[in-house]
């Protein structure tokens, strides 16, 4: 898995309803089983080099949902700079 190399849907930026309809999608997904995954990451902007991660579907979900967190701090940064 290479969070980078994922394939991306921008429809979920432009389009509310797609967004909320994923959105709603997401409680189910957070039951499945465990299981190993490999992570591959890339530090370097100047090379092609990758390293590889053994990791595993909660530790995934557990940063994804500590990510949100961080996104809505900062969606909240904005907004309190915009009503003020």
């Amino acid at each position: 898995m290479n969070y980078e190399k994922r394939k991306r849907d921008y429809t979920i930026e432009s389009d509310k309803n797609v967004a909320i309809t994923l959105l709603q999608q997401i409680p189910a997904c957070l039951y499945n089983h465990d299981r190993n995954l490999m992570l591959e990451v890339a530090y370097d902007d100047s090379s092609e080099d990758t390293i590889v991660i053994s990791t595993n579907y909660f530790r995934e979900l557990v940063y994804n949902l500590e990510h949100i967190v961080h996104h809505m701090a900062l969606i909240r940064s904005a907004l309190m700079k915009y009503l003020q």
